[in-house]
């Protein structure tokens, strides 16, 4: 029998078909549960049980889905100890805040986004009745987007803290009397929601911080938040609040490379410090060398927060290689969609297994409409056949290099929510 030895786990990885690099690729993830590289976030939640065999521990993200996915992960890490399992709650960041929150009465409710928007586009239509001329700042888009990452994220309740609070990324500052014209919108809109017994999602967070901040026992004692790019304002002063100031309270994993859902901000503000805390993981197992080198050339070679945390991009390695990605351009959609109808079909000929699959980003075109996805399958009807995969183009690679761990004890924090815990960040 001959065996053939390669230089490199890449190198080997290389050398079989697609669908075994891809196994061979899950697996090399799944197995990042090793103890001796304590910073991967499942195994975090080993190590907090095995100090305390009491303890209860919070598997957190931002989203249904991810949620989901870490819940399978960990029933695999640890499907033979039910006990175990009882400990651990798993579960999004607003799942959780709704279940802990206690309404001021039962008629009192979370408002939902068409409410909140609704409030905010009256109080905008009254402001432009009175004589106040249109223009960008007075949109509804404007408005709403204010609302979302200044006033209802910080909880701005008063003029002063409106003028005074930093917006980053904005290269013009608005004028004071703009901003003054702004905050009675939000003022209308605020006492809207109040009348009609409503609160959003950051008050429920903000009354929960207020709770635990007075001495209320939390219901758990370690914390781990996944993808914690796209934690909001609010939610990491929820998790201060939480278990911020208990060695191994918290800990965060995420990439700033991957943030999509929120704009940036300082995590030292608001009493959550990691500088020093903190450790990057170079080693990409989700991504080939191939798709990954393609995708770093969108990203800065160094990106950094707004904390001073730099992340250097050129570092990373993969664990294994796969065909280059195919990058094409076309004039309109109908085009795009002969050329993917022409690929798929040649696929099929080659005989692409069953097993693999197909997934179009659909919302990437505006204005693409239901008769563009009808005539985006190839004749012949290819949804009862051979669905194979697309190679990936990743403008923001999954688990590249910048998916930093970033841990340490709970010590007291600074501002803002005023307590800290051991985290991971980029």
């Amino acid at each position: 029998m001959n065996f053939i030895l390669a230089d490199t786990f890449v190198d080997s990885i290389a050398r079989l078909p697609a669908t075994e690099q891809k196994q061979a690729k899950t697996a090399a993830y799944d197995l990042q549960v090793n103890p001796a590289h304590p910073g991967l976030k499942l195994h975090r939640i080993e190590r907090a049980r095995d100090s305390n065999e009491t303890a209860r521990v919070l598997l957190t993200t931002f989203s249904d889905t991810l949620a989901q996915a870490l819940d399978v992960r960990l029933r695999r890490l640890i499907g033979n100890e039910p006990r175990v399992r009882e400990r651990i709650d798993v579960g999004t960041l607003d799942g959780i805040a709704r279940r802990l929150w206690r309404p001021p009465d039962e008629q009192w409710q979370i408002a939902c986004d068409l409410e909140i928007a609704s409030a905010l586009e009256a109080s905008l239509t009254d402001l432009l009745a009175e004589g106040v001329p249109p223009g960008p700042t007075t949109s509804l888009r404007f408005v709403q987007a204010e609302w979302d990452s200044i006033i209802d994220a910080r909880r701005i309740e008063s003029w002063e803290a409106c003028r005074d609070v930093p917006r980053l990324g904005r290269r013009t500052r608005l004028p004071e009397s703009r901003r003054q014209l702004l905050w009675s919108v939000y003022e209308r809109a605020r006492k809207t929601l109040h009348d009609r017994k409503r609160s959003t999602i950051a008050d429920v967070y903000y009354d929960l911080v207020e709770r635990f901040s007075l001495g209320q026992h939390s219901p758990w004692d370690h914390v781990v938040v996944d993808e914690a790019q796209d934690v909001s304002i609010p939610q990491l002063c929820f998790l201060a609040a939480l278990r911020g100031t208990v060695p191994d309270g918290l800990f965060f994993a995420g990439d700033v490379a991957q943030r999509i859902f929120r704009e940036p901000f300082s995590w030292a503000s608001l009493g959550v410090e990691v500088r020093g805390r903190s450790r990057l993981l170079r080693v990409n197992y989700r991504t080939s060398h191939q798709i990954r080198s393609v995708a770093d050339r969108l990203l800065d070679a160094e990106i950094t927060d707004p904390d001073g945390l730099t992340d250097p991009r050129r570092t990373t390695i993969s664990v294994f290689a796969g065909p280059p990605p195919e990058v094409n351009r076309y004039p309109d959609v109908d085009r795009e969609v002969a050329a993917v109808a022409h690929w798929l079909s040649a696929l099929i000929e080659d005989g692409i297994s069953r097993s693999d699959s197909v997934r179009r980003r659909r919302d990437s075109f505006p204005g693409t409409n239901r008769s563009d996805r009808r005539r985006s399958r190839p004749r012949g009807d290819l949804r009862d056949r051979a669905k194979p995969p697309l190679r990936r183009l990743h403008a923001r690679p999954r688990g590249s290099a910048g998916y930093s761990t970033r841990t340490g004890v709970g010590v007291p924090g600074g501002s803002g929510c005023g307590v800290a815990g051991s985290d991971v960040r980029s």
